[in-house]
């Protein structure tokens, strides 16, 4: 195999494969090792959180294994139908679900942070297709009814709705009714929670907020705040390298690509500030940097471009291993 017919096979199905089952298989080795353990989340907002809904723990880790890979296969098929990075390629999601296994904490168990993120992923659907349409109301409903109906058992989802509110006015399509939308798509799911009687207000959790000064992370909670600054470092420092590129695009793939900036950075932002929760925002996390690692490597897709996608490999690799033994 010649050296230039290496940096077009991380782009293939077969790469993207290949880091699932590297992934999968890491996860279910941590399980089988004890090395899996539950991410400390909230009990949930008004309904029971995500981590209780499946109370076997080896049926709880095949579903947040499961969920992952659903997950990274949609993202790549958002790329495919909205066309955002103007090339198809499966690397970032090889990345995304490469990631989440480096963690077997994060991958390996159904909790409120996959979760979140395959709900912002079906929300993104909606909001993406009401592009320079004021009258994309049903859309923009959609899109909130999807978070909102997730805060119900988090609430962690009311920080991601706010930067769909940012990726509203990016999508040029919030006009006065399309802001009746996002209220209504708001308010029905807590409407249909309230009016079934189902929540008492006795029973709702008011929410705590822990700023990541306030703790100081030993053992497994390092590895994982080193994992997740890591994640964000090399999707920031990713994501500003493509700005100039991202700049010479058409307004419709700019927009695109800005929200995903926009999703990434606010997850960012919201997991330091939010450190309570800093697990839950971690999947967010890391879909985003993938992305902006993935559209990195597609912008500059030159001869050795292999050699520093061996490099993040290779560093998720010794995070994974840091996970196991801490």
């Amino acid at each position: 195999m010649k050296e230039t017919d290496i940096t077009p096979l991380f782009h293939t199905r077969w790469c993207f494969l290949l880091l699932i089952l590297i992934a999968a298989g890491g996860t279910v080795f941590a399980f089988l090792t004890g090395s899996v353990e539950p991410v400390a989340t909230d009990g949930g907002f008004i309904f029971p959180a995500a981590g209780t809904w499946i109370a076997d723990r080896r049926l709880s880790m095949w579903a947040g294994v499961a969920l992952s890979v659903l997950s990274a296969v949609f993202i790549g098929y958002i790329n495919k139908g909205f066309n955002v990075i103007r090339h198809i390629t499966w690397l970032f999601a090889g990345f995304y679900v490469f990631m989440l296994g480096a963690f077997p904490s994060v991958m390996g168990q159904l909790y409120g942070g996959n979760v979140m993120c395959a709900a912002v992923l079906l929300a993104i659907i909606p909001l993406f297709s009401s592009f320079q349409n004021p009258k994309a109301t049903r859309e923009i409903f959609l899109a909130f009814f999807i978070l909102s109906l997730g805060s119900l058992t988090c609430v962690s989802y009311i920080g991601i709705m706010a930067l769909f509110a940012v990726g509203c006015v990016q999508m040029q399509c919030l006009k006065f009714k399309g802001i009746l939308a996002m209220l209504v798509g708001i308010a029905v799911p807590y409407w249909l929670a309230f009016g079934s009687g189902a929540p008492e207000p006795a029973g709702i959790l008011m929410p705590e907020f822990t700023g990541i000064f306030q703790s100081v992370p030993t053992g497994k909670s390092l590895a994982m705040l080193a994992y997740g600054l890591l994640t964000m470092s090399l999707g920031a420092l990713a994501g500003i390298l493509n700005l100039v590129k991202v700049y010479s695009y058409n307004a419709r793939t700019r927009a695109y690509n800005g929200f995903f900036l926009v999703l990434f950075l606010g997850s960012c932002i919201l997991a330091l500030a939010d450190y309570g929760r800093f697990a839950v925002y971690l999947p967010l996390v890391c879909m985003g940097s993938a992305f902006q690692l993935g559209h990195f490597f597609v912008i500059n897709s030159h001869r050795r471009a292999y050699i520093p996608m061996l490099v993040i490999i290779a560093m998720y690799i010794a995070t994974y291993w840091w996970a196991i033994l801490a």
